[in-house]
């Protein structure tokens, strides 16, 4: 038998097992635009906030002390990626995140960066 021949076969079955693995053209842009909104850090300030409580932009603001037309403008962003969804509540409007995907995110990043290594 020829085991180099098999060894080598095995390799390129092996790739071509893991090419249909990667991730494809479309789901690698979504990808790398989601990395890009969260990679802001007044907006991974928001997401926190937001994991702990449905929050209006004045308590936003106030929390973590910035304007209100930015915490507007990060707001917009974050909802425009469907990371926060928004209701009305008599004259304000009151932000929480989307669905519970976003806070596991958050919380496993925080987990990962606080290990010892």
């Amino acid at each position: 038998m020829n085991y180099k021949a098999i060894e080598e076969n095995m390799k390129i079955e092996r790739m071509d097992f893991l090419k249909q693995l990667i991730l494809d053209e479309n789901i690698s842009k979504k990808l790398s635009e989601f990395y890009k909104v969260i990679g802001d850090g007044t907006r991974l300030k928001i997401l926190y906030a937001l994991s702990m409580q449905s929050l209006c932009v004045h308590e936003i603001v106030s929390l973590i002390g910035i304007s209100q037309s930015l915490a507007s403008h990060q707001l917009s962003v974050l909802k425009k990626h469907r990371l926060v969804s928004v209701k009305r509540r008599k004259n304000e409007s009151v932000y929480t995140l989307a669905d519970a995907h976003v806070a596991e995110l958050l919380n496993l990043a925080i987990i990962h960066l606080m290990e010892e290594k």
